[in-house]
C-alpha cells in the first residue's frame, strides 16, 4: 500500500514539475518578447524550436499583436511574427518541415487568418476540376478540360464508347453478346450515378483547397 501512495507522489511531483516547466519556460518567453526591442525580436533565435515550439511562438506574438493598450507590444508582436513566418516559409523551402502534416497545416491556416499567407502551392487541375464540379460550375470545368493533355484522350475514349453502344444496339451483334453488354452498361451507369450523388453530398467538405478527400494533390 506504502508503495502504491509513493509512487502516486512521484508522478504527482513529476506532473507539477513538468506543468512548471511548460508555464514558466512560456511566460518567460512572453516576458523576454516584452522586453526585447524590435530588432532584437526581428532577429529572434529559433534555433531548436519543434512544431509544438513554433505553435506556442504564434500563441505569443498574436497575444502581443492583440494588446491594443501599448503600442509597443503592437510593433512587437507584428515583427515577431512577421519573423517567424520568415522562419517557417525558409524551413519549408529548404524541405526541413512539411507543408502537408496536420499540424503545420494548422498552422499555416492561423497564419493565413492574420494575412501571412506563407505557404501557397499551385493548385492542381485535378483539384480545380473536383472543386468546380462540387461547386456546380460547369463553365469553368469545360475551360479545364479544354485547355488540358487529357482532352483528346477523352473525345476518343467517348468516340469509341459512342461507337459501340450504337454497334450493340442496331443489333449487330450476337444475342448473348448483347446481354453481356447491356449488363456492364447499366451497371457503369449505376455506378456513376452513385459516385456522383454521394460525391455532391459530401464534397463541400471534403474538397479543399490542396487536397481531394484528404489526398494531398499540388
Amino acid at each position: 500500500m506504502n508503495n502504491i501512495i509513493s509512487k502516486n507522489r512521484v508522478k504527482i511531483v513529476l506532473l507539477g514539475v513538468l506543468f512548471q516547466a511548460f508555464f514558466f519556460g512560456y511566460a518567460g518567453t512572453n516576458n523576454d518578447l516584452r522586453l526585447a526591442s524590435l530588432e532584437e525580436i526581428a532577429n529572434y533565435d529559433f534555433s531548436g524550436y519543434t512544431m509544438e515550439s513554433y505553435a506556442l511562438a504564434f500563441d505569443t506574438a498574436l497575444e502581443l499583436k492583440n494588446d491594443h493598450g501599448h503600442e509597443l507590444n503592437v510593433a512587437r508582436g507584428k515583427v515577431f511574427m512577421r519573423a517567424l513566418a520568415k522562419r517557417i516559409s525558409n524551413e519549408i523551402r529548404l524541405n526541413n518541415m512539411d507543408p502537408n502534416s496536420r499540424e503545420l497545416s494548422r498552422l499555416l491556416k492561423r497564419f493565413r487568418e492574420q494575412k501571412y499567407f506563407i505557404h501557397q502551392p499551385e493548385v492542381s487541375s485535378t483539384i480545380k476540376f473536383f472543386g468546380y464540379l462540387c461547386l456546380g460550375e460547369y463553365a469553368h470545368i469545360y475551360e479545364i478540360v479544354v485547355n488540358h493533355n487529357v482532352l483528346w484522350p477523352l473525345v476518343i475514349a467517348g468516340i469509341l464508347f459512342c461507337g459501340i453502344v450504337l454497334f450493340y444496339f442496331k443489333r449487330r451483334a450476337k444475342q448473348k453478346h448483347k446481354k453481356w453488354f447491356n449488363c456492364v452498361l447499366v451497371t457503369l451507369l449505376v455506378l456513376c450515378v452513385c459516385f456522383f450523388v454521394g460525391f455532391k453530398a459530401t464534397c463541400e467538405c471534403n474538397v479543399t483547397e490542396y487536397a481531394f478527400y484528404g489526398i494531398p494533390i499540388n
